[in-house]
């Protein structure tokens, strides 16, 4: 009787220890998310107001309006998912949700973040999808892009994206079990929209190494020939426009002054070419590291979740705090759209900066008047 009465004393303490351990996971998962919030927020509200704002008149694209929607999608993750889900670990973890009303609410709150949560996310994978299709689109097939991306066809796909989501969400509503609802989203959203976002980023990354093994081919073959060299287009659909060189070569009398300058000319031209192609590389490495390892990280524990029966409850705990992890990443990937989209083109932040000049200047001709 004895041994048995401290094994199960042994077994009690185990887990009150893999208990408390979740907890301070879950307390953890509460500090990260207030420290996220306000790097979530901040950038994308500053990208929405320079793109409203627009002051020097560089959002005027179609490709815009899915960083507007990816942007918002961000913005309402850092607004209301990240500090509703932080408010409900907190109070977990201090033991101040015993009041049976204070749980309900905090539990009904936490049940709609998770609903939003599954919204803005998956809206912002699906919107990602559409914005690097339209990118392949211009690298390989740049005679139809203005006929296929137009801010029609664009702004369409934005908001079937919301809606899609919001009416999928709603599933929940129709009394479909909340296991079955997780197997669908999980295999139809963060599987599937991430396995088609890895095909196109190849295609469009082969498609631009084509493009610029051309260019490169047209280079060499116009400097044999003392020909105007032949730029790429770059990435953005951004062009490289060099003048041309023959009507400087007629109209210096110093030939070799001339040539030697045409040929500082061409070098600059391949060096950019190259610096192009280098800058290409790694932002396709970025984000597909970003992407993947987020949502396929996530894919993975929910499919462990799902689909395998825990065989004991130290495995049921390291699979909950696994999900906490899971969602770290996601939110880490939230905060990093504003910055992996945006703020790495230098319009974006000259736009930003412009604004913020302005609206500092403004305030200070407002309080010299009053």
């Amino acid at each position: 009787m004895a041994n048995n009465s401290s094994l199960t004393e042994l077994h009690l303490d185990e887990r009150s220890q893999l208990i408390n351990l979740y907890l301070e996971i879950e307390f953890l998962s509460a500090i990260f998310l207030i420290i996220l919030c306000p790097v979530t927020v901040i950038p994308n509200s500053l990208l929405l107001s320079a793109i409203f704002h627009d002051p020097i008149k560089c959002f005027r694209t179609p490709t815009t309006y899915f960083i507007v929607g990816l942007a918002v999608a961000d913005l309402t993750t850092g607004l209301v998912v990240e500090p509703s889900f932080a408010l409900f670990y907190l109070l977990k973890y201090y033991g101040l949700l015993q009041n049976h009303s204070l749980l309900s609410l905090m539990r009904t709150l936490k049940t709609v973040a998770g609903g939003i949560s599954t919204v803005a996310i998956s809206t912002s994978f699906l919107l990602i999808l559409g914005f690097y299709t339209s990118e392949y689109i211009a690298v390989d097939y740049p005679h139809k892009y203005k006929i296929i991306v137009t801010k029609q066809n664009v702004i369409l796909n934005v908001v079937i994206s919301w809606i899609y989501f919001i009416l999928f969400s709603l599933l929940k509503l129709t009394g479909i079990s909340q296991k079955m609802f997780f197997k669908i989203d999980v295999i139809l959203h963060p599987t599937v929209i991430s396995a088609v976002l890895v095909a196109v980023n190849i295609l469009m990354y082969r498609a631009f190494r084509r493009h610029v093994r051309k260019s490169k081919t047209k280079l060499r073959f116009n400097n044999k020939n003392h020909a105007v060299p032949v730029t790429a287009n770059t990435y953005m659909s951004s062009t490289l426009d060099e003048p041309s060189e023959l009507g400087t070569m007629n109209q210096d009398s110093n030939e070799p002054l001339a040539q030697e300058r045409n040929h500082n000319r061409r070098s600059g031209n391949v060096r950019r070419q190259k610096k192009v192609e280098r800058q290409f590389t790694l932002v396709v490495l970025h984000l597909a590291t970003i992407l993947l390892v987020s949502a396929f990280f996530h894919a993975v524990v929910f499919y462990v979740f799902l689909f395998k029966q825990p065989e004991s409850f130290r495995e049921q705990v390291y699979v909950a705090i696994s999900l906490r992890i899971s969602d770290w990443m996601l939110f880490v990937k939230v905060a990093l759209d504003a910055f992996v989209y945006a703020w790495r083109v230098p319009t974006y932040r000259k736009a930003i900066f412009l604004m913020l000049c302005c609206s500092r200047s403004t305030g200070l001709q407002t309080n010299i008047i009053v």
